[in-house]
């Protein structure tokens, strides 16, 4: 079964409306408790709002009642343990993921930087800058902001704090950020 458009990683609730969103998640779940992609959405939806362990809660849910539930909820808890700190964690769920999203290529870098995996990460770093020469219609090429917009755009990062520790994590991965 095919993903509703609106819980695909990087398609989070607007800014402004993340009240509302929480909102419309619950009901949704309390209508049809079994469909496992709102828990994902959900899932995402915490983490990027600042609410880890609920996210990863949610999220492990929706893989527990399907193992082969597709990368979003997948990524989501991976950013939510790297948010946490945990990048053991992330490593391992972003490991599982069946495809890797070029932004989620630059995020293992970073994920590997943060522990002082160094060589790994610069393996990681620099797959995801040949991917991003072929793969993006416009290549941000080494210009920061152009990065910066459009990492803050696919993740809705509106928290300074998690932003900053994303950031910082590319900038250590050698990641034009």
């Amino acid at each position: 079964m095919a993903a509703p458009p609106d819980t695909r990683v990087g398609h989070p609730p607007g800014r402004g409306k993340r009240e509302a969103a929480g909102t419309h998640y619950d009901r949704a779940l309390a209508l049809n408790p079994n469909y496992v992609w709102t828990y994902c959405a959900k899932g995402f939806f915490l983490t990027i709002s600042g609410r880890l362990e609920e996210g990863i809660a949610c999220d492990t849910y929706a893989l527990r009642q399907n193992p082969l539930m597709p990368n979003p909820c997948l990524y989501s808890t991976g950013f939510a343990h790297f948010s946490a700190k945990r990048y053991g964690e992330a490593l391992a769920n972003l490991g599982k993921m069946s495809n890797t999203p070029i932004e989620i290529q630059g995020f293992i870098a970073a994920y590997y930087a943060q522990p002082g995996r160094d060589g790994e990460a610069s393996a990681a770093a620099a797959e995801s800058l040949d991917r991003a020469e072929t793969e993006f219609a416009v290549h941000p090429g080494d210009d920061v902001e152009l990065w910066q917009g459009h990492l803050i755009r696919l993740m809705s990062l509106d928290d300074p704090f998690g932003r900053e520790h994303l950031f910082s994590s590319l900038r250590k991965a050698n990641l034009p950020l």
